[in-house]
């Protein structure tokens, strides 16, 4: 070989190498760089909002990450019914392999809080049943001046429509003594015990548990305890007041022929798996449920000054609807709701007596029909001893129908202010009333 091109082979060969290289770079083309995806971290408070990419709803919801994003800008925003979002969006920068974390959206929600006393009446906003009963947040409540009714089957609502200025963003409430329900019809409960039977007490702990049981307030449920002569002629309720106890024994004295004790709901003997089958407080309840939608058609207010011996007593019957009522009885009669011995004074044991009637009005004038809207005001006095706790004392009324013994209506002084009748049939221009008196 020649010395010449010996000596130059290897510069040859790198120039060859190199050219070929070039020629085979530029025969296939240049490849893009390959960069790795990255996420975005989306929070918000409260939680629970739905998160959009780009305008696009995906299917998460806060907090959550959106993952696999390739390494750009985006918009993120969410949305939660009712709420407005502070602020509307933020742009996210995705950077390969790395959460992008963005600050938590601020959701401040359009609510509307609603009470009613009792609880539990269906709220409709504008008309519309929200489906949702007191007491209740509503979301979403639109901005400005909504009219809120409610409605609860069996009672009356005062006022019928209430109107609340909404403020958009804000937590806003009706005021809590807005709403006040009635029940339109009052049950009551009559009792027959004696000291020293067996199974007395059983009854009377099963009627002061129905009467404490919410749900079963005192616009709802009432009841009254007779004192029998037996099986002890010594029972100190019924030495008190013998001859009205009596009465009522004699009354009922068919039914009370199978003896003590016994219960009756509305003028009929009920009966139970309880001791000498009395209902248990489960099966007084539901003999009251099935009792208590009937509708009257009136309802009873009392009036009573229990601070003295002698109490005067105001009756108001008020018309919801026409009632024949001229050839029904009105009783009014006092009740004490607690009595207490430091020794029982039976063979029972029991030294806690709970509404114990003690005094029936002596005179009590005729009713009369009344049309939808009016009334009729009957007044008569009742007796206390003044032993007997002024706050422990409840006057009781209740219409009864002599010719089956059903009891149509009652009514006492255990409800407020807020509950009277007046204020349900305050709007009827037409109401009239009639006033009686007795002694």
């Amino acid at each position: 070989m020649n010395r010449w091109i010996a000596k130059r082979l290897p510069w040859y060969l790198s120039v060859l190498a190199v050219l070929g290289m070039f020629f085979m770079l530029a025969s296939c083309g240049r490849e893009a760089p390959v960069y790795q995806p990255g996420n975005i971290l989306v929070t918000s408070t409260p939680p629970g909002a739905t998160i959009y990419l780009d305008g696009v709803e995906t299917d998460l919801v806060t907090p959550a990450t959106l993952e696999g994003l390739v390494p750009d800008n985006y918009v993120i925003s969410v949305e939660l019914e009712g709420f407005q979002v502070d602020p509307v969006a933020q742009t996210a920068v995705v950077s390969p392999l790395r959460t992008t974390e963005l600050a938590a959206f601020n959701l401040s929600a359009t609510t509307l809080a609603v009470t009613s006393s009792p609880v539990g009446a269906t709220i409709f906003l504008d008309g519309e049943d929200t489906g949702q009963v007191t007491p209740a947040t509503l979301v979403g409540v639109p901005e400005g001046n909504v009219e809120i009714t409610l409605a609860l089957p069996g009672y009356l609502v005062s006022p019928t429509a209430f109107t609340a200025s909404v403020i958009a963003g804000q937590a806003n409430q009706v005021p809590e003594d807005t709403f006040v329900l009635r029940a339109t019809h009052t049950v009551l409960f009559e009792g027959f015990s004696n000291v020293s039977c067996l199974g007395c007490g059983d009854l009377a702990i099963n009627m002061d548990a129905l009467m404490h049981r919410p749900g079963y307030e005192l616009d709802k449920a009432l009841y009254i305890k007779y004192s029998t002569f037996w099986p002890a002629v010594n029972d100190p309720h019924y030495q008190y007041n013998q001859s009205e106890n009596s009465a009522r024994i004699t009354y009922y004295q068919n039914d009370l022929a199978a003896g003590i004790p016994m219960l009756n709901l509305e003028g009929v003997k009920i009966t139970g798996s309880s001791s000498a089958n009395t209902p248990t407080t489960d099966e007084a309840a539901d003999f009251f449920d099935a009792a208590w939608p009937t509708q009257p058609g009136f309802l009873i207010d009392l009036d009573a000054d229990f601070s003295g011996s002698n109490i005067p007593v105001t009756v108001t019957l008020t018309a919801l609807d026409d009632v024949t009522l001229a050839d029904k009885v009105l009783h009014v009669v006092l009740v004490q709701t607690l009595i207490e011995y430091d020794e029982a004074p039976g063979s029972e044991g029991e030294t806690e007596f709970h509404y114990v009637f003690r005094d029936a009005a002596d005179a009590v004038d005729a009713l009369t029909d009344l049309t939808a809207g009016n009334t009729q005001t009957i007044t008569t006095s009742l007796v206390r001893d003044l032993s007997w706790e002024e706050d422990r004392m409840l006057a009781i009324a209740f219409v009864q129908d002599d010719s089956d013994k059903s009891i149509i209506q009652a009514g006492s002084t255990g409800l407020t202010e807020t509950a009277r009748a007046a204020l349900f049939t305050s709007e009827n221009p037409n109401r009239s009333q009639t006033t009686s008196g007795g002694e």
